[in-house]
């Protein structure tokens, strides 16, 4: 509760049996008025200390968040160099609408769709900008379903959202952000109630009783719709009202989109198109799509990514000489695979061998990174671009087995007991971390699970 909405003291009469007062000479009545008195002072003093804790909690998760999401690794995870999300950050390229059917192009061809969509008759919306009503909207947005193709930059624009409610740039009339990855989600085997489930990523609301006073706003931001293994069965799921009662992690998580769990709160899920339809169309008040980067947002990347201005101007260049090379820069993460590649070959190789498609991209990609592992992990000096040792073609063959039984699958993260089944060892795949991201869980603070990734889907096909 808001300090000004504080209950204000009573303005009626302090009143109690009149026969009984009668009998009472002045002393007796004296305590009954100061009980009465007393009692109303404790409410208020309750209701003045849990707004007092409620702003504290707000204040630790803002700090602990802004911790977290105020780095970006680009796809290297906790083993390369992090830039500021502040410094790298460039505006993407969201738009109103969007259909909820299934769109059965491969999504390298979606880019290219979406690349030549990028009109001025459609409606540009800002990341913090989401939930707000379009002109000629009048009803309250709840739930917002964002679709976008794999490395088109959902997370990114996640994660900007969430560090700018934290540094108190941007929706502060919310009371509390929860960041709630799918990825994450399916681990959670246990019957927990969403109050528990909170608690065991923010510790500190266990201060609180409860977040469903109809005052305190909350928004829950589930990424990655496409990684889920839980079955959302929105249909067949039993009903949940009461946010300290145990159930299922699908349970929770289909009443809370549906809107019996916190009917306030606010839902923000993230997608890829293929998955989009695991939400019934009933469900979601706004569909939102990002498109990525437009051509002047392409520049701007490269500039703020490469420090040397010369550098980044002749990247830029040899990128547009490039029909197909320019389309797939319409995704952050491929901008990311250029900048990376296209920086160490122009500073190093013969202008001939500077890749000029999207094959020689990826394979060059994945022996920069081969090269990176080996400097780093035996100690290497040689930066041979075109050998591999028998040992790194080894395990390539390995992480290719992964990614084709795991495509057929239609699965994109992967856990330990899935790189076991390709002979890979957890330390092996860690190691070629630009590859094959790994990326910590800490649960409960009690141990963690580990979730791997290919940076993107194109590399993992």
């Amino acid at each position: 509760m808001k300090s000004d909405q504080l209950p204000a003291f009573s303005q009626e009469p302090l009143t109690h049996d009149n026969k009984e007062v009668e009998s009472l000479d002045s002393e007796d009545a004296l305590k009954i008025t100061h009980n009465l008195l007393d009692r109303r002072s404790t409410t208020v003093f309750h209701t003045i200390l849990q707004s007092q804790t409620l702003l504290t909690v707000q204040q630790d998760i803002k700090a602990k968040l802004k911790h977290k999401y105020q780095h970006i690794s680009e796809g290297i995870g906790h083993h390369g160099n992090q830039s500021l999300l502040k410094d790298i950050y460039t505006e993407l390229y969201i738009t109103e609408g969007g259909s909820g059917g299934l769109n059965n192009e491969h999504e390298v061809r979606q880019i290219e769709m979406a690349s030549k969509k990028q009109t001025t008759q459609e409606t540009s919306i800002k990341c913090n900008d989401i939930f707000k009503p379009l002109p000629g909207q009048d009803k309250p947005i709840r739930t917002v379903l964002t679709k976008g193709i794999a490395g088109i930059g959902k997370t990114v624009s996640v994660q900007k959202v969430i560090l700018d409610w934290a540094e108190g740039k941007a929706n502060q009339d919310v009371n509390f952000v929860f960041p709630l990855p799918f990825r994450d989600l399916n681990l959670k085997k246990d019957q927990y109630s969403l109050m528990q489930h909170l608690s065991h990523y923010f510790s500190e609301l266990k201060e609180i009783d409860s977040i469903e006073d109809g005052e305190t706003k909350t928004v829950f931001i589930f990424d990655g719709l496409d990684e889920c293994r839980l079955p959302l069965d929105f249909k067949n799921n039993e009903k949940c009202w009461d946010v300290t009662k145990p159930t299922s992690v699908d349970v929770l998580l289909t009443n809370l989109i549906k809107g019996n769990l916190l009917p306030s709160a606010r839902i923000w899920i993230t997608t890829r198109p293929a998955a989009a339809n695991q939400i019934p169309p009933e469900c979601v008040d706004q569909v939102t799509e990002v498109r990525g980067f437009n051509d002047p947002q392409k520049e701007e990347y490269f500039r703020k990514k490469i420090t040397d201005q010369n550098l980044a101007n002749e990247i830029i260049t040899h990128v547009k000489t490039s029909r197909s090379l320019h389309i797939m820069c319409h995704m952050p993460v491929f901008c990311w695979i250029s900048a990376t590649v296209l920086e160490m070959m122009l500073k190093e190789a013969e202008k001939d061998e500077v890749p000029k498609t999207l094959t020689q991209m990826y394979t060059h990609f994945i022996l920069i990174q081969t090269i990176v592992k080996n400097k780093k992990y035996n100690k290497a000096s040689e930066t041979n671009l075109k050998e591999l040792s028998q040992s790194d073609k080894e395990m390539i063959l390995k992480l290719a087995k992964l990614a084709f039984q795991q495509l057929q699958k239609g699965n994109l993260i992967f856990y330990e007991e899935d790189l076991r089944e390709c002979g890979l060892d957890v330390t092996e795949a860690s190691e070629y971390s630009a590859l094959c991201t790994e990326i910590f869980k800490e649960e409960s603070g009690l141990f963690q699970d580990k979730v791997y990734s290919f940076v993107h889907l194109s590399i993992q096909e």
